[in-house]
């Protein structure tokens, strides 16, 4: 059975493109909350080959506004308060939380009364570039209301209730649909995913199905074939609207090139053990060795040639 499903999607034409499948009307989008590990089953997100060769149709929203968290709109400022009661934005390069308030009036001592009281839910020393804020001042200056959404997409809240601050974190519903991606690459996977309108961290994922039989990243050339069906994660906010986290697990995955004609559908038994990755002859992908041992990713620390060290105290 799961080698059959598998022809279906070997046998589709490669539509180059990125398309979103929205649920049915009337049908209930899963749950992101519900056990990762749960079974998905191939047949449920292949497509016939009449269906998978159709034109992709383009994301619906551009990338910026896919990833910017969607929160309440500020109340309107009365004219007759001078004090500007409501500042948004984001952090750049090199900014910390009290830098990126202090540009817009914000004392650094409200800002250190906001980040001590939160410091139990989330250290601001972990800010990264990108992450948003949102802040509502009295007539004092004082922060009254802090919303701030970090780098794994929480959603932090601060409320002044006056005579503390009442720090959570909002709950937040998820859910997933399946996407649909093909292309061609002409530099590299990376690029080609990002040329597409998806994160690129997607290339990452890709990579990672196929490490045990080559190395993707490397082996990559001009010309190669991807495609993909695969889950896209959504967090619901709270009024109503849907902002786009990222890719999640890929269901089934082929690569045509240089590397090889490479296929992987996922695949968990019914006894709620942890699902894998299968060629179309129903073998698993997972060998003894990896093609690829070091997984690619972000690499936090800079490098240099001048090492220090650690007993002769020489470079």
């Amino acid at each position: 059975m799961r080698a059959a499903i598998v022809c279906v999607f070997l046998g589709a034409a490669v539509a180059v493109g990125l398309e979103v499948f929205a649920p049915a009307e009337g049908e209930a989008p899963s749950a992101q909350a519900q056990d990762p590990t749960a079974s998905v089953s191939p047949a449920a997100v292949l497509t016939s080959p009449a269906e998978f060769s159709k034109p992709t149709a383009e994301l619906t929203m551009a990338p910026e506004e896919a990833t910017a968290p969607v929160l309440p709109e500020p109340e309107p400022l009365a004219e007759s308060d001078p004090t500007p009661n409501f500042i948004e934005g984001r952090l750049r390069s090199g900014d910390s939380l009290v830098t990126a308030l202090g540009r817009h009036g914000v004392s650094g001592r409200a800002v250190a009364q906001v980040a001590i009281e939160m410091r139990p839910l989330f250290d601001f020393r972990n800010s990264r570039p990108g992450d948003h804020y949102q802040v509502t001042r009295d007539a004092s200056g004082r922060i009254t209301d802090f919303r701030y959404v970090n780098d794994s997409q929480e959603v932090l809240h601060a409320h002044w209730t006056g005579t503390e601050y009442l720090a959570e974190i909002e709950t937040t519903e998820f859910i997933t649909r399946r996407g649909r991606i093909a292309g061609v690459i002409e530099t590299s996977l990376y690029d080609a995913i990002a040329k597409l309108g998806e994160k690129p961290y997607l290339a990452t994922i890709f990579a990672s199905l196929f490490t045990w039989e080559t190395d993707i990243n490397g082996q990559a050339h001009s010309g190669d074939v991807f495609q993909a069906i695969y889950e896209r994660r959504y967090r619901v906010e709270s009024d109503g609207s849907e902002t786009y986290l990222g890719p999640g697990r890929i269901l089934a995955a082929r690569y045509q090139g240089h590397a090889g004609d490479l296929t992987a559908v996922y695949f968990a038994p019914d006894d709620e053990r942890a699902g894998g990755y299968f060629r179309p002859d129903g073998t698993s992908l997972e060998r003894e060795f990896l093609a690829n041992p070091v997984e690619l990713g972000r690499i936090a620390s800079s490098w240099s040639a001048a090492r220090l060290h650690p007993i002769l105290k020489v470079t």
